[in-house]
């Protein structure tokens, strides 16, 4: 059975994911868009890890009107040393260092910024994704979740998209963001599409994106962040 169609699929409900979905709701309150997470709702509370956001993407969750929550659980970065070294070593040679936005203005690692902003923050991944979570409700975004993509089918001017709850829905855009293993990337780009397809880094949400609506396909993954200080 094949239900009314989406404008979008958003396959993962992750920070990345969510992050699409509510940028395109904020600026497109009209479409309707799916966001299908294979794993189930409470699995966020099982989520130990934390990421390193830089400050463009802290900027950016505000934009999106969600970091006036994660704020209090985010712990500033304001230097990071990388180095090919032990820690008991005598000498540590520094190859690369990032650090906060100088008082006197802009910095190139941070720039355009504000004065004494810290370059990034470590934020709780559960803290993020419900934000996120709670943001795309609001903007009336569906979230299904024990639900996520097997496939998908290029049309002309539409997707067709399987869910793993045998659901086959239709829709304009399909949006990978399944993880730095994404099954659904894989496929995308297996195929020959008629369309041009791109690829591109996004240093906001550090991630990798492939594009394709109709004979085109979309997909994302976060790329580990370096440890920092």
């Amino acid at each position: 059975m094949v239900s009314r169609p989406y404008d979008i699929v958003v396959a993962g409900g992750g920070y990345v994911g969510l992050c699409v979905a509510v940028a395109i709701a904020e600026q497109s309150p009209r479409m309707r868009i799916l966001v299908a997470e294979f794993a189930d709702e409470s699995a966020l509370e099982r989520d130990e890890r934390a990421s390193a956001i830089a400050a463009a993407a802290c900027r950016m969750l505000k934009t999106l009107g969600v970091w006036g929550e994660i704020e209090a659980d985010a712990q500033p970065i304001h230097e990071m040393i990388v180095t090919d070294s032990k820690l008991s070593d005598v000498a540590r040679p520094v190859f690369l260092t990032f650090g906060q936005v100088p008082d006197s203005g802009d910095s190139a690692d941070t720039a355009p910024g504000t004065p004494g902003e810290p370059f990034a923050h470590m934020v709780p991944n559960r803290t993020m994704v419900r934000a996120l979570r709670k943001r795309a409700a609001e903007l009336g975004v569906e979230q299904r979740y024990s639900t996520g993509v097997s496939a998908f089918t290029e049309g002309e001017a539409s997707m067709g998209v399987s869910l793993t709850s045998g659901e086959e829905v239709q829709c304009k855009l399909l949006v990978a963001a399944d993880g730095v293993r994404s099954k659904l990337r894989e496929m995308a780009e297996s195929r020959s599409f008629t369309g041009p397809t791109t690829s591109s880094a996004s240093s906001p949400l550090s991630m990798n994106a492939i594009i394709a609506a109709g004979r085109k396909s979309i997909s994302c993954r976060p790329v580990r962040s370096p440890s920092c200080r």
